[in-house]
């Protein structure tokens, strides 16, 4: 059975690469003056998929986003509602998944088109690919190639603590990432061109949990096809 997210794929042409439609998050101040701190990918014209360990990160929720697409100037869109999983917990990485309303809609673009979520339960034993911005104020995307682990080599590694009282889950996924002395929370894992349909590259997690500058650790990220039935019924209600 095809998930129902399929239907957004043949709506929209959807994109996952270095100029994918990748957004910055910030926090406006009255001085208009913005604070850049979180990222987020486009899934519809109206909905952002971002972390919630960064979302919540702060007293006050995020208010803006911008978008830079190629030959595009940048834009904001004011955040009009947050959408936060309801079993997340700012101690732990378990349920790390934010969606963010906004206004107005973005224009869909052979420049700007949403991002295609990987939506079997099992990723494939194929390369994966770390995105993020490189730079303070958003403006550059980078990608690094990283391996995944096995659950059980993450287990063992890992084992249980504060973050991860429960363990590695099947909701989360594990790489071997040896550059950490960076802000990873938030960067989404894509696999790479030949896993997806049509050889479009997918996008299957985003980076929850890694000890800093520890490289004997690895890293956790939330799987996006364990939350889709989450994730759906939001995107039908506000499309």
């Amino acid at each position: 059975m095809l998930s129902i997210y399929s239907s957004y794929l043949s709506v929209y042409h959807c994109e996952i690469d270095v100029n994918m439609p990748y957004v910055g998050v910030g926090w406006k101040d009255k001085n208009d003056k913005v604070d850049w701190n979180c990222t987020g990918v486009v899934l519809t014209k109206k909905i952002i998929l971002s972390d919630a360990q960064c979302i919540k990160s702060r007293s006050s929720l995020p208010n803006v986003i911008k978008v830079t697409t190629t030959n595009s100037p940048k834009k904001l869109f004011n955040i009009s509602t947050i959408f936060i999983h309801p079993d997340f917990k700012a101690s732990e990485v378990y349920h790390n998944l934010a969606l963010i309303k906004i206004n107005p809609d973005i224009s869909i673009t052979k420049l700007l088109r949403p991002a295609c979520l990987w939506h079997l339960p099992k990723i494939p034993n194929a390369q994966l690919t770390k995105l993020g911005f490189s730079d303070q104020e958003m403006k550059q995307v980078h990608a690094k190639n990283i391996s995944r682990l096995d659950n059980e080599t993450c287990s063992r590694q890992l084992g249980k603590s504060l973050e991860l009282p429960s363990g590695v889950t099947a909701e989360i996924f594990c790489s071997d990432d040896k550059d950490k002395c960076e802000n990873d929370s938030g960067e989404f894992i894509r696999l790479g061109g030949d896993a997806g349909s049509s050889g479009r590259p997918l996008l299957v997690g985003i980076t929850s949990y890694g000890q800093y500058c520890n490289e004997s650790t690895p890293v956790v990220h939330t799987q996006l096809s364990s939350y889709l039935d989450w994730i759906e019924p939001i995107l039908i209600r506000e499309v």
